[in-house]
Order: C-alpha cells, then sequence, then structure tokens
C-alpha cells in the first residue's frame, strides 16, 4: 500500500468516526465522546424485540446478557455467534454456569465481576466480562 492509499484510508476511517460520534450525539446529546457505548440503542431496534429464551435465567443472567449484547457487541458476537438469538441464548447458558457471589465483585470468576466489567464506564472491560481477563 503507498502512502497516498494510506492516507485515504486514514482519512476515510476518521470521517466515519466522527459521522458516527456525530450521529451518536443527535440520538444522545448527554452522551460524551468515549464512543456509540454511551449512547443508548434506540428504541425498536431487533436487540429489544428478542424473544424470551427457553430455560430458567436468574434476572442478573437475563441482564448480563442484555448488556454484553449493547455494550461489548462485537467482542459477544465473536464468542457467542453471529445471530442475536443464538449468541443470547449461548451467552445465557455459560453465564448460568457461572458462581453468583451475591455481592459485587471486581475479581474472580463470579457473575458479578461479569457484569461489572460490562456495565462500568469509563472501566469497561469486555475480555474481563467475557472471563478473559480478571474475572477468571
Amino acid at each position: 500500500m503507498n502512502k497516498n492509499s494510506l492516507l485515504a484510508l486514514i482519512a476515510g476511517a476518521s470521517a466515519l468516526a466522527i459521522t458516527t460520534a456525530q450521529a451518536c450525539q443527535e440520538v444522545c446529546p448527554e452522551a460524551n465522546n468515549h464512543g456509540l457505548e454511551d449512547c443508548p440503542e434506540p428504541e425498536g431496534e431487533p436487540h429489544d424485540n428478542l424473544p424470551d429464551p427457553e430455560g430458567e435465567f436468574s434476572q442478573q443472567e437475563l441482564d448480563f446478557c442484555t448488556c454484553m449484547l449493547r455494550s461489548c457487541h462485537d467482542p459477544f458476537h465473536d464468542e457467542y455467534g453471529g445471530d442475536d438469538i443464538e449468541a443470547r441464548d449461548n451467552c445465557l447458558l455459560e453465564i448460568s454456569a457461572v458462581p453468583s457471589t451475591g455481592t459485587p465483585a471486581t475479581s474472580g470468576n463470579s457473575q458479578e465481576c461479569r457484569a461489572h466489567f460490562c456495565a462500568s464506564d469509563p472501566d469497561r472491560d469486555c475480555d474481563a466480562a467475557l472471563g478473559k481477563s480478571i474475572c477468571l
């Protein structure tokens, strides 16, 4: 790749980031400039209309997988599958096998630790939320 092609690629990526940030600000003026995770999903998005999962899951487990779908979207799909329903169901199966401490946690293999790192902004850490670091 020559220098001009590289510069055009960087300029295009920068324009996309600015456009995305501007769109987020239009929908969600109170969002800061950290990225789309600060901008809540518009109502009516497919993530709001997923069918109820089969099986019995706690509200904490359901909330965790919803958080992952919204806040760690790409790593969530990389880990659990490309389809929203399949990924959510795979997430629920995995998180239901992770122990719950019943108290807030920021380390160790627990549902609470994973939920903390999914929901915490600006400390969001999708790898920790997926149980790949800190929440091992």
